[in-house]
């Protein structure tokens, strides 16, 4: 059973240890398409190129898409 500190250890494990306050969020986004993709045993890159091609950009400007994930 995977409890919410079992998942946070393996978080902190696969996070760079001289940078864990500097951009957490890509490192964390990272993590979970990690997991996600090794649970399904599913290629990290062809997943996440699946994924960038399936935003659509002409809805708002990519600078604007940019700034929403901040």
């Amino acid at each position: 059973m995977n409890t919410i500190e079992s998942t946070w250890r393996h978080v902190k494990a696969f996070l760079n240890p001289y940078n864990r306050m500097g951009d957490y969020i890509y490192h964390l986004a990272h993590y979970m398409l990690a997991a996600e993709c090794r649970s399904n045993n599913v290629d990290q890159f062809t997943k996440f190129i699946g994924i960038v091609a399936s935003i659509d950009c002409s809805a708002s400007p990519p600078d604007q898409t940019v700034k929403s994930l901040h």
